[in-house]
């Protein structure tokens, strides 16, 4: 399992053993958090892209 890829992970298909893994390794339970907290930023930052203006007359 990467976890750098951009394709979406969802837990209900990663099989049990995978995810006791990673709950297990301080290592793998980081890049997961960076990985989250990274997807959130980029989230955040397009959001604020797409309403720059958004209710500007001038």
């Amino acid at each position: 399992m990467n976890l750098d890829s951009a394709q979406p992970i969802n837990p209900d298909r990663l099989p049990p053993k995978v995810l006791k893994r990673i709950l297990r390794d301080p290592t793998l339970m980081e890049k997961l958090s960076d990985r989250v907290y990274e997807l959130l930023r980029d989230d955040l930052q397009r959001q604020r892209e797409r309403n720059y203006g958004y209710g500007r007359r001038f």
